[in-house]
């Protein structure tokens, strides 16, 4: 399967949601808010039966400026269900696209500030889990 495929099929679930800018990879900088960048977070091999589990990290990030309109920027992307949940895009095609895979939305973290490249933001971090099948 591939580290890079499953990269590629979140980017394309997440890029349904037409108000985030997705960086498949971290970028030197972020320069188009508000985006959501995947991260590799750590996996589980299992040569035994041919498969591996993997965990991304997927960070969201808005303007820091005005943190009450910051949250309110930020959590329509945390929520459960609703036009720009992360949760509910991801969960709506749990194998990405078609690939031997199945995603599963584990948590949500680091709701706050975050630093990145020089530069304040707010954001959360989504977890996502995803078991070769």
């Amino acid at each position: 399967m591939g580290i890079s495929n499953i990269r590629s099929g979140l980017k394309a679930r997440l890029e349904t949601i037409s108000s985030l800018r997705i960086f498949e990879t971290w970028p030197e900088a972020v320069n188009q808010l508000p985006a959501a960048v995947i991260g590799l977070e750590g996996g589980e091999y299992n040569a035994g039966i041919g498969c591996a589990k993997w965990r991304f990290r997927i960070t969201i990030l808005v303007q820091r400026a005005d943190l009450p309109g910051a949250q309110a920027k930020l959590d329509p992307y945390l929520d459960e269900a609703g036009a720009q949940s992360i949760a509910q895009i991801i969960e709506a095609d749990r194998t990405l696209g078609g690939l031997q895979v199945f995603a599963q939305v584990m948590e949500m973290r680091d709701y706050g500030g975050h630093d990145y490249a020089d530069s304040k933001y707010f954001g959360a971090n989504v977890i996502v889990e995803v078991q070769e099948v």
